[in-house]
């Protein structure tokens, strides 16, 4: 896996890829611990991840991957973040987005039979940790504010427990999706629920909204996605 070979990074759920000066440490996290190991990688890590989209765009990001020269030997997918519907038609979307999943993880392998691929279980942070940290921000309460079936506050600002919940219940269900996908081809990991369950703090959202990781956030999921690589010494 670590080789000359570039990296290709799809999909953008939290819409925020950050680049943080050149820390193995910091947010670029894999490709540069990568680089740490093996100089050859230098220039060769690909990010196609596009901001706020969704399984269904994963097939193009794959395509433009797999026209890379020379191809790629790990594929790193973020998805289901923007997946999520919440309208009342998330339980008539798990089967077509295992099956759109399917489709790109087939073209992978095809394209790039010896590449890895790592999914991670985006969005990070439970439903719980999330809510408990946002309930502790101006900015991200309101964005999470409303009348909706996953606002997770009313109008008022106020916690809706039954709506944590059911959200809740929303992201199990395509992780799930995610973690039986990725099981039927040899050269996937999944990160078993890693980053939803990494831990934050109103140190690592954004302040305004709550939307993104802040570059300490970041920092901690790219130190959680080296670990579930597997090459953390």
């Amino acid at each position: 896996m670590v080789t000359g070979e570039p990296a290709g990074e799809l999909n953008d759920p939290g819409g925020c890829h950050v680049r943080d000066g050149g820390d193995p440490q910091g947010p670029a996290g894999p490709p540069l611990r990568l680089l740490a190991l093996n100089p050859a990688v230098r220039g060769h890590n690909t990010n196609l991840a596009v901001a706020g989209t969704g399984v269904d765009e994963l097939a193009g990001q794959a395509d433009q991957a797999l026209a890379t020269k020379p191809l790629p030997e790990l594929f790193l997918i973020q998805s289901v973040d923007n997946d999520i519907r919440c309208d009342g038609s998330d339980a008539s979307n798990y089967a077509p987005f295992a099956a759109t999943l399917t489709d790109v993880l087939k073209k992978i392998t095809v394209g790039a039979p010896k590449a890895k691929i790592l999914i991670v279980s985006s969005p990070w942070s439970t439903v719980d940790n999330y809510g408990q940290v946002a309930a502790g921000l101006p900015g991200p309460r309101a964005a999470n504010s409303g009348t909706g079936p996953c606002d997770l506050f009313d109008p008022s600002g106020k916690p809706v427990p039954a709506h944590w919940r059911y959200l809740e219940g929303i992201t199990l269900h395509y992780l799930g999706e995610l973690k039986s996908v990725c099981a039927k081809f040899p050269t996937c990991r999944y990160d078993n629920d890693a980053l939803y369950h990494m831990r934050i703090t109103t140190d690592d959202i954004t302040p305004s909204d709550g939307a993104h990781l802040t570059v300490a956030g970041l920092r901690k999921q790219a130190a959680l996605e080296w670990r579930v690589l597997g090459l953390e010494h």
